[in-house]
């Protein structure tokens, strides 16, 4: 299986050097954008509207509370153990339109790393993913916590080397950010061949028939209309699409794309009995913020992730990274 670039939606004539100019010109507008939004107070919230960051000091106001009654009635070790017993859960979606030689597509989905709150987490999930047989992994963002510095970018990288190393997917690691991922790590990441997909699309070739990898950027605190650009070339053919969250769910749908992998939720992180969520920090689509899920054709699944953020606790929901087996009607 071979991988194509298809980034350059603008002009597909362009001879591969001009492809090239272009994605790097772009790519470095995207950088200077997402730096100004992540130095701002206000960020762009999905499908384009404003989201103020600065309600996250109420949410950290709240989380000390929360974590005083924890410990106040002796939970937060259970939910500290809790947080650390995730599972491989799998997945099977049938599909009466993907080629005839992607029938059995393997697609290993990691979401909601947070490193920075949990460096020793890469070791329990290669202890968990040893020995699956896999085409593709889908990193769904939030690689990091980019409000903690416990890790550096190189330190990142080498325990998401090591990952990548240990899956040995066949075709290929690929990656979105997420609203917690600063954009630095992206350049990082791709020096250890993690494909990051920033408002960009990728064809993966089989004998002859292609499928279509698009990634956005997080649409949650830094939707553009880049996002929007890269969704539209899903109705060329089989498209899945790589996007941190489900807010994104209406547009793509209504462009076309077959199979939607997202995360951002943590399935709640802190659930009531029965899987009720306490907080699930969506704009939209908030009906889609765990599991498996299907509107206008397009199917989707939203990861419950394998880390946890702000407090290292889980409740009513397991953390999981997930084996999704691609299957043809």
């Amino acid at each position: 299986m071979s991988i194509r670039k298809t980034e350059n939606f603008d002009n597909k004539n362009s001879s591969d050097a001009g492809v090239h100019h272009h994605l790097i010109d772009r790519r470095e507008k995207w950088f200077t954008h997402r730096k100004t939004l992540e130095g701002n107070s206000i960020a762009n919230a999905t499908p384009g509207r404003r989201k103020s960051i600065k309600s996250w000091r109420f949410f950290s106001y709240s989380i000390n509370f929360f974590n005083f009654i924890l410990k106040a009635f002796f939970l937060f070790n259970r939910g500290k153990r809790n947080s650390e017993h995730c599972q491989v859960k799998l997945q099977d979606h049938i599909f009466s339109d993907i080629p005839e030689n992607f029938n059995g597509l393997t697609i290993l989905q990691v979401s909601d790393l947070h490193l920075q709150e949990d460096p020793a987490l890469i070791e329990r999930i290669i202890s968990l993913v040893n020995g699956l047989s896999v085409d593709i992994i889908s990193f769904t963002g939030d690689f990091t916590t980019k409000t903690k510095s416990v890790l550096s970018d190189d330190e990142i990288s080498i325990r998401l080397e090591k990952l990548v190393s240990a899956v040995r997917p066949k075709v290929g690691a690929f990656g979105v950010m997420g609203n917690h991922d600063h954009a630095e790590l992206a350049q990082k990441l791709e020096s250890i061949g993690i494909k990051m997909l920033i408002n960009e699309a990728v064809d993966l070739v089989r004998e002859g028939q292609s499928i279509r990898i698009v990634g956005t950027d997080d649409p949650h605190y830094y939707f553009t209309k880049d996002s929007l650009a890269a969704l539209k070339t899903a109705n060329e053919k089989f498209t899945i699409a790589m996007v941190h969250s489900p807010e994104l769910f209406d547009m793509a749908s209504k462009l076309g794309v077959d199979f939607y992998l997202c995360g951002h939720t943590h399935g709640g992180q802190v659930c009531l009995p029965g899987g009720v969520p306490v907080l699930t920090h969506l704009n939209a689509g908030k009906r889609f913020f765990r599991g498996a899920w299907y509107i206008n054709g397009m199917r989707g699944y939203t990861s419950s992730g394998v880390g946890t953020v702000a407090l290292p606790v889980r409740f009513n929901v397991r953390g999981e990274v997930v084996l999704h087996f691609c299957r043809r009607a």
